[in-house]
């Protein structure tokens, strides 16, 4: 054999390089900011664990590294969004409704029923983990619940109680998802508590934060930032509040701006992209508006586009590239599934139905 193999004594005599050529190495690993100079295919070797990485996706500070090895934990930009499905949950006319039903977001169409909360119910929420959607809270008629259940992503099927509850009894609570710690966040509704609910998914269990809201009112929709939750617009005039808390700290929620349009006095739909928080909807005829609030800097709303029409109630799921309002209603209960873009501000589309007309259901996303 011609050639050097390194130093490699003992080993057959030549030249062949020098061990490791074209590898990046360090004791850590590669984040989303480093920018590889040979692009898709440079490999990156973390020489404290042994993983070994390979840059996928060359973008400048959006990188995506594959682990290639047995290792997990792929690099990639932080994202809240699914990729999948769009999930709506319970929700009524009346008899107020348990169905759950789901519509993809890689291509446009009408859900599918694809399994049944634990209980009729209307006026929920709904937190996501990796894994399952939670549904929690809300009311049958007059009586007001403040038990939980979920549903796995993976398999489907019917939902299953988690046998944990909320503090209080409530309804028309706001949600935020803390994705990276696995945990959820529900705050406001009608038991006009202060304090912030915590779900840790990996137990199911609620517990009180030490955080709490800087307006205890009713809210019209909760968002996720990557560090914080949003809470936009409340009951309270003039019905434009924007607060927001710090997951880490579980900081108490401060004021940080206000929407351009009042919400009125029910639930908009809430979306989140990585950039913004969107709120959508109202229960004023003439409130159809798509309004978003940037999380980097964040300030007053800006209104962006309008719904088909006032849709209050309606359940709000988010893609990695749009915001998504089902079911809903004003005047009547309505099963329309419409969509609007994160990357371009403008008006909704319709893009198919839900399969039971309805309001107060609680939306999610995998």
């Amino acid at each position: 054999m011609s050639g050097i193999i390194g130093t490699n004594s003992g080993r057959v005599s030549g030249t062949i390089g020098s061990a490791g050529s074209g590898i990046t190495t360090s004791a850590s690993d590669p984040a989303v900011d480093t920018n590889p100079s040979g692009g898709v295919g440079t490999v990156f070797t973390n020489t404290t664990s042994g993983e070994t990485y390979v840059c996928t996706d060359a973008t400048t500070d959006e990188n995506v590294w594959t682990n290639v090895g047995d290792g997990t934990g792929d690099i990639s930009p932080w994202a809240y969004g699914g990729t999948a499905y769009g999930h709506t949950l319970a929700g009524g006319a009346y008899p107020y409704g348990n169905v759950h039903d789901k519509f993809s977001f890689t291509s446009d169409g009408d859900a599918t029923d694809v399994g049944d909360t634990t209980g009729n119910r209307s006026y929920c929420t709904a937190n996501k983990s990796t894994t399952h959607a939670y549904t929690s809270g809300g009311s049958t008629g007059f009586t007001v619940t403040n038990t939980s259940d979920k549903v796995s992503f993976a398999s489907g099927g019917d939902s299953v109680a988690t046998g944990e509850t909320l503090a209080s009894a409530t309804r028309y609570q706001v949600e935020s998802n803390d994705i990276d710690n696995q945990i959820g966040y529900l705050a406001c509704g009608d038991a006009s508590a202060s304090a912030i609910e915590k779900l840790a998914f990996a137990s199911d269990a609620f517990s009180t934060s030490s955080a709490s809201v800087w307006n205890a009112a009713p809210a019209c929709s909760g968002n996720s930032s990557r560090t914080h939750g949003y809470i936009m617009g409340d009951s309270v005039s003039p019905y434009t509040h924007i607060q927001k808390y710090v997951f880490a700290s579980e900081s108490t929620g401060t004021e940080v701006g206000s929407l351009v349009i009042a919400c009125g006095s029910s639930n908009w739909s809430g979306t989140s992209s990585t950039e913004y928080g969107y709120s959508a909807g109202s229960d004023t005829p003439s409130n159809d508006a798509i309004q978003k609030q940037s999380f980097s800097s964040d300030g007053d709303s800006t209104d962006v586009g309008n719904l088909l029409s006032s849709f209050a109630w309606a359940a709000g799921q988010s893609s990695t590239t749009y915001g998504y309002n089902s079911a809903g209603i004003y005047p009547t209960a309505h099963n329309v599934i419409q969509k609007y873009s994160f990357s371009s501000d403008g008006d909704s589309i319709d893009v198919g139905n839900v399969t039971v007309a309805r309001y107060g259901p609680c939306g999610s996303e995998d």
